[in-house]
């Protein structure tokens, strides 16, 4: 789940794709800042849930390379 969050950040063809959708520079300015709030968010969660998972230990370390 974290690893897909962290998935979430990559943002330049999204903002590539509004630039072609939109004509309006006003619409323009609205995905682009959409886009950017969405790849901070997707970041700083998958960053939290990656970082209790990991200080938690849920993720199993390999015992075998100790």
């Amino acid at each position: 789940a974290g690893t897909g969050l962290l998935a979430g950040i990559g943002f330049t063809m999204s903002i590539f794709v509004a630039l072609l959708a939109f004509k309006n520079s006003d619409d323009i300015a609205g995905a682009k800042i959409a886009v950017i709030i969405a790849s901070v968010l997707a970041a700083t969660s998958g960053l939290v849930i990656l970082s209790i998972l990991l200080k938690e230990k849920i993720i199993p370390e390999d015992e075998d390379n100790n």
